[in-house]
Parts: C-alpha cells; sequence; structure tokens
C-alpha cells in the first residue's frame, strides 16, 4: 500500500520509552492506521488520522521519515509534529472485503531469534515469534484484523531452488543467509523493497525501536536504530496481512500465475 511508518510516537506517549517509536505492536502507530476503531485516537498524533486503510480513506497520518540520519536530533526533529498524506482511498479495504476479515488473536512476543548473531531458519523464527516471555515487558499476544508477514512466513513461502538447493534445503538456511536459490522461487518475494515485518528485534530493553526486515537482496535482517537510519520510525513497504473467516470460499481460479484463486463468501 506504499511506504509507511511502523510507529513514531514520541517519549512518553503509549509504550514509547525513547523519542522515536515503540516496536510493540499493540500500540503501534501503523497498527492503528491499518484496523477500525482508531479513526481518532490520541496516540495517534495531533491532526493525524487512523483506521484509514479499513475504512478506505484518504488522509494526513504518520510522518514519512525516509532518510538517513547522523544523529538523534535529526531524527526528533522530524518525528514531531510531522504527517504526510496517506493516499489509501483506492487502497484501503472495501467494504465487502471487510466482511471476509477475522478477528483474530497475534502472536507479537519477540525474543531472541535462536541461532548464531540473531539469525535463524523459518522454524526458529517461527519459535521465537510465540515467545511468552518478552525482556520489555511488552505483551505476547495482540487481538486485531490487519497486520503484517512475520519473518518465519516468508521462510515457509519457498518452493526451494535449483539442483540440490530443494526445499528442505531451503528450510535449514537461516533467512538471514538466503540465497538466490532460495529467494527467487519464493512467493512473497516480490517487493525488492526493504519490508517491515510483524516481529520485533528485541534482546533486551536496549532495543525498543529495532525490527526484523525483509531486504531487498531477498533475506531477513534484523536492524534499527539511527546509525542505519532505519527501525520503527522510517517509512518502508507495508504489505497489509489479514486472516480470511471461515465462510470465505474459493469462487474461481487455480491459484496460478494466470489464473489467481478469487474469494468470496457464499
Amino acid at each position: 500500500i506504499g511506504y509507511m511508518v511502523w510507529d513514531n510516537k514520541p517519549k512518553g506517549v503509549g509504550s514509547s520509552v525513547i523519542e522515536y517509536g515503540s516496536n510493540n505492536w499493540s500500540d503501534a502507530r501503523l497498527m492503528m492506521l491499518l484496523n477500525p476503531g482508531y479513526e481518532d485516537n490520541e496516540l495517534m498524533g495531533e491532526g493525524l488520522k487512523g483506521s484509514l486503510y479499513w475504512n478506505r480513506e484518504d488522509g494526513e497520518c504518520i510522518a514519512n521519515t525516509s532518510a538517513t540520519f547522523s544523529t538523534r536530533e535529526e531524527i526528533v526533529g522530524l518525528l514531531d509534529g510531522s504527517s504526510m498524506e496517506c493516499n489509501l482511498g483506492s487502497k484501503g479495504l472495501k467494504e465487502k472485503t471487510r466482511t471476509m476479515v477475522e478477528y483474530v488473536e497475534w502472536d507479537i512476543g519477540a525474543g531472541a531469534v535462536e541461532g548464531p548473531d540473531n539469525t535463524g531458519t523459518a522454524e526458529q523464527f517461527y519459535e521465537a515469534t510465540r515467545e511468552e516471555t518478552i525482556p520489555t515487558g511488552y505483551p505476547a499476544k495482540w487481538r486485531g484484523y490487519v497486520g503484517l508477514m512475520y519473518p518465519s512466513d516468508y521462510g515457509y513461502a519457498t518452493a526451494g531452488g535449483d539442483g540440490e538447493i530443494d526445499r528442505d534445503a531451503c528450510l535449514t538456511t537461516p533467512l538471514t543467509s538466503y540465497n538466490y536459490s532460495c529467494q527467487h522461487k519464493n512467493w512473497l518475494y516480490s517487493t525488492k523493497e526493504v519490508e517491515a515485518t510483524l516481529l520485533s528485534y528485541i534482546i533486551n530493553t536496549n532495543y525498543t525501536y529495532n525490527l526484523y526486515f525483509l531486504m531487498p537482496e531477498g533475506y531477513i535482517r534484523g536492524i534499527g536504530g539511527y546509525w542505519y537510519g532505519s527501525g520503527t520510525f522510517e517509512a518502508r513497504v507495508t504489505r497489509p496481512v489479514l486472516y480470511l473467516t471461515h465462510e470465505t470460499k474459493i469462487t474461481n481460479g487455480d491459484g496460478t500465475y494466470d489464473n489467481p484463486y478469487v474469494i468470496g463468501v457464499n
């Protein structure tokens, strides 16, 4: 749907304990932009609207701070009171589509991934997402309609590669080391830009603005902080993810590129 900021709440607002955002999805400004019921929520910031994606509306929303910063002061200066036009009137959910979206419990825990230097396979990322003990005290669960892709979703979506690099080999490859063989047959590798995921990169309370990202080269990386010019506060490619109700059926198509599935409610 474009380049969106995950969160940029200043210190003391909601769960933010630093000046440039929080990686707690349960009160992230992007969460409030995507989900219903946040049209006039004070956590969005003065004059900024929530629920634009859900309501299929245009409006002023969280600032686009796509830049590389050299100091924390540069970040804070852009975050406070900044906004951008979010043109979601044509990209948001249609009324009929909203009836097919399920309200579910999402895992938003983010302990360290069980691998060297916090790398991991799809399975290890899957387990980390379900971590119940969060160093920051964040909630491990969140209930809502719209979220983002997990790193494990990306890992499991591979069809394998060429020669001896089959799907099983890719599933034992750390997502931080994905190479061409594992990514070029992955249907989720499509934007080829930096894309934020739902998984926070949390090891301790010093990592309250870091996230895991899908990088343009096709691997997963946990990054953040002003020295990278990245983290919750920088606008990245945003691809909303949702669960369908059990009443939703495939009404046409065979799931191929040329004949994709068409879904509906009978």
